[in-house]
């Protein structure tokens, strides 16, 4: 029998930029706010794909004496949630903020703890939430799956670790139907597809390079992944693989528009010390950039329209 979590209940390079439009926002994570760097913390934006109407969703999380640092973001347009997770042993849950940057709470267990939430991701209808976070009772660290109601609270482990396995980013598909994700064992990285009920399993890809953040074509044919630091898509009913970055300085956070025509990420900036956001069409090519920010910067979601 699963074990089982109760929660409380709740609720600089050459590109072309984007022409203003109202084609969507991205969310994104970035600690280049003074007083986000003056913390060690950082913070939830969205920001125009024109690169205008950056404004901050939730900013410095304090906890206890002092503030924590978010290692992801996922939202969805039908419930208007963004879920917000800090790799942090000392926090017990995680929090939401609705999209317009309002009603932040912290969503605390009850029973066993869910510390050390690495990465997450919401369904599509905001009502239920898998999380990626550290096992206790293993010899060394390693994460694996657990899935929750938040209407009712529920938590049970979806996939747990091994004394040599990680389970991380998981990636809940736009019907809702399925959850892809990586399970890491003796340096290898393999991209899993299960049913959201935890059965039907199947292995769609392996590599020697590290694969992290994966995200769902909006049809539900292709998976977005970072992979050995550049932005690949696997098909998912093959694993077909096409490379889509090839970056001097990487490429991470992967994220497809509402209709599948582009894909946002993060990359380095030719200028030292800055990151961006860029999108580029589904096919690798036609790269414009949205901003270009000081500090660490990972991409969380693509909302509104393509």
């Amino acid at each position: 029998m699963p074990r089982l979590y109760l929660l409380m209940p709740l609720l600089l390079c050459a590109v072309m930029p984007l022409a203003h439009d109202d084609v969507g926002r991205l969310i994104f994570v970035s600690d280049s706010d003074s007083i986000d760097a003056g913390r060690a913390s950082n913070s939830v934006y969205g920001i125009g794909l024109d690169g205008r109407g950056q404004k901050r969703i939730a900013g410095s999380i304090k906890h206890g004496a002092d503030y924590l640092r978010i290692s992801d973001v996922d939202c969805q347009v039908p419930s208007g949630l963004v879920a917000i997770a800090t790799n942090d042993s000392a926090l017990n849950g995680f929090h939401l903020v609705d999209v317009a940057g309002t009603g932040l709470r912290q969503v605390t267990p009850v029973g066993e703890a869910l510390t050390a939430i690495r990465q997450l991701s919401l369904s599509p209808d905001g009502s239920r939430i898998v999380v990626s976070r550290a096992w206790d009772d293993k010899p060394a660290a390693r994460y694996g799956l657990l899935i929750g109601d938040l209407r009712t609270g529920e938590f049970v482990e979806f996939v747990p670790p091994g004394d040599s396995r990680s389970i991380t980013a998981p990636a809940w598909s736009r019907d809702g139907q399925r959850i892809a994700y990586v399970v890491e064992e003796a340096g290898e990285f393999r991209v899993f597809i299960a049913a959201h009920t935890g059965d039907q399993e199947k292995q769609i890809h392996a590599a020697r390079s590290v694969i992290d953040k994966l995200a769902w074509s909006p049809d539900g044919s292709w998976l977005a992944a970072e992979l050995g630091g550049q932005i690949v898509i696997l098909r998912a009913d093959s694993g077909e693989l096409i490379r889509l970055s090839d970056r001097p300085g990487g490429a991470w956070s992967p994220q497809w528009s509402p209709d599948g025509e582009r894909i946002a990420f993060a990359s380095r900036s030719s200028f030292p010390g800055y990151a961006q956001l860029l999108t580029m069409s589904a096919a690798g090519d036609d790269l414009r950039r949205v901003t270009a920010l000081r500090g660490d910067l990972a991409l969380g979601c693509w909302l509104g329209q393509g």
